[in-house]
């Protein structure tokens, strides 16, 4: 049952393994779209709109720059 030879297996890793969490947690509820679909949504976005997006939530500079840290 077990291999004679060494196997090397390729898998899918996660998108949002390296995203903020709070961030995350922000755009989700501004879209109304679940957590694993916020991954692409950062990604598409780009920095610049996304501190717009957490200004027009109503956080200040200084916090949507520390969010996105």
């Amino acid at each position: 049952m077990i291999p004679k030879r060494k196997v090397f297996l390729k898998y899918i890793k996660s998108k949002n393994k390296g995203k903020n969490k709070e961030l995350v947690e922000k755009i989700s509820k501004y879209f109304k779209v679940g957590k694993a679909e916020v991954g692409s949504y950062i990604d598409i976005l780009g920095k610049e709109n996304i501190i717009s997006l957490l200004r027009d939530m109503g956080i200040e500079d200084k916090e949507a720059k520390k969010i996105m840290k």
